[in-house]
């Protein structure tokens, strides 16, 4: 029995006269049956601040804890031991794991029936002994069975028209938390480290995920605390009121990019070809549900789109050697001279397959228009054939077929939940010879490090 039992070693050395119950092991060591976990929303490793209830179990008095997030009742093995021998129900084993809020799974004996007492209600619950602070907890199933509801603002709890009072425990308030170690965190990530809770009963060790807060970014006190923590009191108060002056200066994230007229340069390319490059896709949170676009204005800020209009309006079509000078933009509309029109000011063309108008698009705002037929909330990252679909109901530019296609092959939410874009293969063909050496095959391997002749490839025929 000594043996077998779960119960510590000093408990079993008091109660050596006493006949105890008959503990089993609750560790399932077959291996064919998974155990079952039970979660409780209390972590019962620590005094728990809450709501207790005053009843008596088994004819002694105690004080349990109201716990809508626990799923099952359950009974500290220390209030256990106080049970006289005669009075301690038989104890069950328990195959079911059950894990408190932080995570860490509960010490099991059993469980076993229990008679309660509050105020002039009786019943009986199966309760769960195990490894607690307090000395119990009654979960959502005796609230649930006994039709009990928990008022907070009157502290009671009413079953019946009874009302059995409440009593408020426990230390509540806002604790600072302090890290253990030194920790770098990367941008734009978060991290989990060991803290420890101060100007509490005892520094009590926690686990927290460290992450931006909105409200404190929003009132500056992330940039002041940054300049000002070597400054004396004075110091700061002058820093503080001139930083919060000129806040709106600052970027509040790394999408708050802003823009300045002072300085202005050029890059000289040379005669160097420019080369085209994947639209960059906005952060999720940066992105707006509404497309807003002021087609007149960007067309007419767009060279390439105003020599076109420029063209339609007077009606007067180029030759193709006059169009030489002009960018990749103005040859493929020009091409397109028959399906392109004009109307208020603005360049449509004519798809002549659906006789749909589409809005000839300019060069800079392309990704905003990807970024909303495919990784707006309402665009639920569709393939490549419907966002171009999607896209060409109402916009075109050229090349809007590869803009689409490579945008979407690096899309890192549809490379992590979809299958890779296949890339196509030209198929392997035999190739017949009418005579003798017609057709002859080559390998050379090279280059290789030099022989006596000289030779330093290596060819296979």
């Amino acid at each position: 029995m000594a043996r077998n039992c779960n119960a510590p070693r000093n408990r079993r050395q008091n109660n050596q006269g006493s006949p105890g119950p008959s503990v089993r092991r609750t560790n399932n060591r077959s291996g064919k049956r998974k155990r079952k976990s039970l979660y409780l929303g209390s972590n019962t490793l620590n005094n728990e601040a809450g709501l207790y209830v005053e009843l008596f179990i088994n004819g002694i008095p105690a004080k349990f804890l109201i716990d809508t997030g626990a799923t099952v009742s359950l009974v500290s093995d220390t209030l256990f031991e106080k049970l006289k021998s005669r009075d301690r129900p038989s104890v069950r084993q328990v195959t079911q794991e059950i894990i408190a809020a932080n995570g860490e799974s509960l010490k099991i004996i059993g469980k076993a029936l229990f008679s309660l007492k509050l105020g002039s209600f009786h019943t009986v619950i199966e309760g769960v002994i195990a490894g607690l602070s307090v000395e119990g907890i009654l979960g959502l199933d005796f609230l649930q069975t006994n039709g009990c509801k928990v008022d907070l603002g009157n502290k009671v709890m009413e079953r019946d028209n009874q009302h059995i009072p409440l009593l408020l425990q426990g230390k509540l308030g806002v604790y600072r938390v302090a890290v253990k170690d030194k920790v770098s965190i990367a941008p734009r990530s978060e991290v989990v480290i060991q803290g420890e809770v101060l100007n509490y009963d005892s520094a009590v060790q926690v686990t927290g995920i460290i992450e931006p807060s909105e409200e404190f970014l929003d009132r500056g006190k992330a940039l002041v605390g940054k300049s000002s923590e070597n400054l004396g009191h004075g110091q700061k108060d002058k820093v503080t009121e001139l930083l919060l002056e000129f806040k709106h200066l600052f970027a509040v994230s790394d999408s708050d990019l802003g823009q300045t007229n002072i300085v202005k340069h050029r890059i000289d390319t040379g005669a160097a070809r420019p080369i085209k490059q994947p639209p960059r896709r906005t952060p999720i949170g940066g992105q707006d549900d509404d497309l807003e676009l002021d087609i007149r204005q960007l067309q007419e800020t767009d060279k390439d789109l105003q020599t076109v209009i420029g063209w339609l309006t007077t009606g007067s079509k180029p030759s193709y050697s006059q169009t030489g000078k002009h960018s990749y933009v103005v040859k493929s509309l020009w091409s397109q001279w028959n399906v392109m029109k004009v109307q208020d000011g603005i360049l449509f063309r004519e798809d002549p397959e659906t006789n749909l108008k589409q809005v000839v698009i300019p060069m800079k705002e392309r990704r905003k228009i990807l970024e909303f037929a495919h990784d707006n909330k309402t665009a639920a990252h569709l393939g490549i054939k419907k966002t171009l679909v999607r896209i060409k109901e109402k916009f075109y530019w050229p090349g809007v077929r590869g803009d689409t296609w490579s945008y979407i092959a690096g899309c890192s939410i549809c490379n992590k939940r979809k299958k890779p874009i296949p890339k196509r293969k030209a198929p392997m063909q035999v190739k017949e010879s009418g005579y003798p050496m017609e057709r002859i095959a080559m390998d050379i391997l090279g280059e290789l490090q030099q022989v006596k002749r000289q030779q330093i490839y290596l060819s296979y025929k």
